[in-house]
């Protein structure tokens, strides 16, 4: 029986990544932090991800369908079946280390409502075409894969904009600033974020809303 007071939702959505999904899953299964439940949200994928997933018994895992609306929709469709009192996100192509939820819900227990916490994450490419050479190994970002938060905080937020295909968490971020969130890090590398050719927003529509999403977050640090 999962304790409700710690209880962390784990939020992947996704679309026709059966392959690299399930690393992602593994990865989340392999936490030290045992007491989570873990959410994938399926956009309607075409591939095998629907029939493998009902092969998984682990009764933490539950699987939900949404329309392919993005990302953004995908995440709000989890949210709202959330059970925790702490959100997570991972994106079915990325990774975490076993340690990264049992670290981040200790410290953000210590540092009580309002914050934002986040951690170090390492860019990895299994394409040998790939050349991260040029990359810093190791970075400290405002990346969503390496947030943990309170629901109570998230929803004072509130959910991510669906109307964008990109550049949705900076959007929502910049309206957490907007209420004066905090925001604090564990300076140690907790993610992995796995760099290919489908993470890229390639599309003009991604470009602009990446572009206004930025530019949102730029203004409401300008005010604080």
């Amino acid at each position: 029986m999962l304790d409700e007071e710690d209880l962390v939702s784990v939020i992947i959505p996704t679309y026709n990544r059966q392959d690299l999904l399930f690393e992602a899953i593994e990865s989340v299964l392999n936490q030290v932090y045992v007491n989570f439940e873990l959410l994938v949200i399926d956009n309607k994928s075409d591939d095998k991800t629907l029939e493998r997933l009902n092969q998984i018994s682990d009764t933490r895992i539950k699987v939900f369908t949404a329309p392919r609306r993005g990302a953004a929709h995908a995440r709000n469709t989890g949210i709202s079946h959330a059970r925790g009192n702490f959100l997570a996100f991972l994106d079915s192509d990325d990774l975490w280390v076993p340690t990264k939820l049992a670290l981040q819900v200790t410290k953000i227990k210590e540092l009580g409502k309002g914050n934002m916490l986040f951690a170090e994450y390492r860019e990895f490419a299994v394409d040998k075409e790939i050349d991260l050479s040029q990359r810093t190994d190791i970075k400290m970002s405002l990346s969503l894969i390496t947030m943990l938060i309170g629901k109570e905080d998230f929803n004072r937020v509130g959910l991510f904009d669906p109307t964008l295909q990109a550049g949705e968490f900076l959007e929502w971020y910049a309206r957490a600033l907007a209420l004066g969130m905090t925001t604090s890090a564990i300076e140690e590398v907790l993610s992995l974020r796995r760099i290919h050719g489908g993470n890229s927003a390639s599309s003009a529509r991604s470009a602009k809303d990446y572009l206004n999403a930025c530019r949102a977050l730029i203004a409401k640090r300008s005010q604080r």
